[in-house]
């Protein structure tokens, strides 16, 4: 399982790095915290609602795991690869079509 969950974290953060997303490197954890572009003006609240209802893909924001007005939310990996893959697929789609990057 180590190994699957290793392929999992690269792939899903090389592919977020292509995104233009900055995030803080996994240690251990089955998520990536993730920046929200500085081009989005609201909350991580904000943001991740933006990417349920808009991109379809669900993440938490970093509200709900430190003090509030936090710039971070995660995204699990504790998924399937296919999973992943349609995540990003679906964010890709929508940072092109609402031109939010970092």
């Amino acid at each position: 399982m180590k190994a699957v969950y290793e392929e999992r974290q690269h792939y899903l953060t090389r592919e977020l790095k292509k995104l233009g997303y900055h995030f803080v490197d996994p240690q251990g954890a089955f998520y990536v915290y993730v920046e929200v572009p500085t081009a989005f003006t609201g909350s991580a609240n904000d943001y991740t609602d933006v990417l349920a209802e808009k991109a379809k893909v669900a993440t938490i924001p970093g509200d709900a795991f430190e003090a509030g007005g936090s710039r971070y939310f995660r995204i699990s990996y504790a998924t399937s690869l296919d999973n992943l893959k349609l995540a990003i697929k679906r964010l890709t789609h929508f940072l092109a079509k609402e031109s939010i990057t970092n």
